[in-house]
């Protein structure tokens, strides 16, 4: 991608962050842009991290708000608070003009290589795939993900754009090595962790090493403030705000929707990276879960008839090697019946009859 591409998808996903801000946004708009999103991921990435950059706008606007309420206090002039209205305007949009210059100049700082692609790595449901990059890390993508890589003299950049993936981080005090996912971002200088996308949300587990979470686009923090998850076995809950760090050992759930963190700290992560020898560990979740699970490795998406089934208890570690017999091992050890049919698996309860109809 040369770097007149780069600035112009930076343009369009910056008008269309700007454009859902609308109060006259029509629905073929806001579908237009999901389209865009959904068929280019860099796109998709510029766009989340315009929005990102103009969600802050929103605190300032409160302020605001507050701020001109004096204008209703008795005796107060009228022509000064027309004056401050007008004030506040020019504020706010001069705020999204320097926003905006801001999201330009960093969005294309790092695809300033001319006429060069940014690579692009993908797996399909049920594949695995190791992706050795050139500074010596490794990256380890798990069924159907996504993920753009932009390698520079400067620093070495990820997108997340779908699916889950296991990061082993070879160390380079002078190049940062950043994955961005739903508008956050997480620097590590030597470290693997886990990352899983969940939306725009995402599960981030740390097995070694020291990484710092902060706001996509910008510069991660040198000495930020440490989580300490094992000070608290409920788990601690928060804003990223300006940066946070996390030691190995730590478990961290972005809620992209409430813009908080939940952290806690957990011994056996070694569960969650099973996958990568082909393998998911089940120690007392429910079957609806080992079911939503499984359906991330099948062609065929796996459905429960029965709805109660889902609140099976499921003790069990399952081979990934075949979809077939990881469900074989679940119908010999539960009472449950697995029905193959040509569109879909149902799981249904053994004792019930089978009321199905169609192939």
């Amino acid at each position: 991608m040369n770097r007149r591409t780069s600035r112009r998808i930076t343009r369009q996903a910056t008008a269309a962050a700007v454009r859902i801000y609308s109060e006259d946004l029509k629905e073929s708009e806001r579908l237009a842009i999901a389209a865009r999103c959904e068929e280019d991921p860099v796109f998709k990435a510029r766009f989340v991290e315009a929005h990102q950059l103009l969600g802050a706008l929103d605190g300032w606007r409160d302020e605001l708000r507050e701020d001109s309420a004096y204008r209703s206090i008795p005796g107060r002039p009228r022509a000064h608070g027309r004056r401050v209205r007008r004030i506040a305007a020019s504020g706010i949009a001069a705020s999204v003009l320097v926003l905006t210059a801001i999201f330009l100049t960093t969005s294309s700082r790092l695809f300033t290589e001319p006429d060069s692609e940014v690579p692009r790595y993908t797996t399909v449901v049920g594949e695995q795939r190791l992706v050795a990059l050139e500074d010596g890390s490794n990256i380890t993508l798990n069924t159907d993900s996504q993920v753009l890589v932009e390698m520079t003299s400067a620093a070495r950049r990820i997108v997340m754009d779908r699916g889950e993936a296991y990061f082993e981080v070879a160390p380079d005090p002078l190049r940062p090595f950043t994955v961005e996912v739903g508008g956050q971002a997480m620097t590590a200088y030597g470290t693997a962790f886990n990352l899983r996308r969940l939306g725009d949300g995402f599960t981030l587990a740390l097995m070694d090493g020291r990484l710092a979470l902060h706001r996509q686009g910008g510069e991660p923090p040198l000495d930020p403030p440490w989580l300490d998850a094992k000070a608290d076995p409920g788990g601690v809950e928060q804003t990223i705000g300006a940066g946070l760090g996390v030691r190995a050992g730590t478990v961290v759930h972005f809620n992209a929707h409430t813009q908080t963190m939940r952290a806690r700290h957990e011994p056996g992560l070694g569960q969650r990276q099973h996958w990568r020898q082909g393998r998911l560990s089940f120690r007392d979740q429910p079957m609806s879960a080992v079911i939503t699970e499984l359906s991330r490795y099948s062609e065929k998406p796996i459905r429960i008839h029965d709805a109660h089934i889902g609140d099976t208890r499921v003790f069990a570690t399952l081979q990934l090697d075949s979809i077939d017999g990881a469900l074989a091992t679940l119908e010999n050890a539960l009472p449950i019946r697995v029905v193959p049919k040509v569109s879909e698996i149902v799981i249904m309860a053994a004792h019930e009859e089978s009321s199905l109809q169609g192939p």
